[in-house]
């Protein structure tokens, strides 16, 4: 079963494209999937972005490796993106559970320890059904998985 969060993976070209080119084929492969996606800016260090839902999300990077006469090794990653209201929300639950906790708080540090924790499902949820999209959509383009080196 290939991993579904940090997914790696890459193509072997006989023809070659330009990475827009790459990135707009990985784009229509994703909205067939009935993922949202939108592209990065210039200035942005990534290429794509698949919305997995309202906590989370995907980001995704494309370069090529030019082999001559044409040829070209796609790479392409997915990371998983957690908005920053989303992650400061489950610190301070956590953190306002642990407080409740060391003052003796018990129902109060349990209700926001649940809270926190059901907050981060949703997160992992979301970045876990985006990053599938991008294994969906990178499997339709004929990429294959990379064996991890670290």
């Amino acid at each position: 079963m290939p991993r579904r969060w940090n997914q790696r993976c890459a193509i072997w070209s006989e023809e070659w494209a330009a990475v827009d080119t790459w990135v707009e084929r990985l784009e229509a492969a994703s909205v067939q999937t009935g993922t949202v996606t939108f592209r990065g800016g210039e200035f942005d260090d990534w290429d794509l972005h698949l919305r997995g839902g309202l906590f989370g999300g995907a980001r995704a990077v494309v370069a090529t490796e030019e082999h001559g006469a044409g040829k070209q090794l796609v790479r392409m990653r997915a990371v998983p993106y957690v908005p920053r209201p989303a992650l400061a929300l489950i610190v301070a639950l956590g953190t306002l559970s642990i407080v409740a906790a060391v003052d003796h708080a018990g129902y109060a540090a349990f209700v926001l320890g649940i809270m926190a924790a059901v907050l981060a499902a949703f997160v992992f949820r979301d970045c876990a059904a985006a990053t599938a999209a991008w294994a969906a959509a990178g499997a339709s383009t004929g990429a294959r998985d990379l064996p991890r080196t670290e």
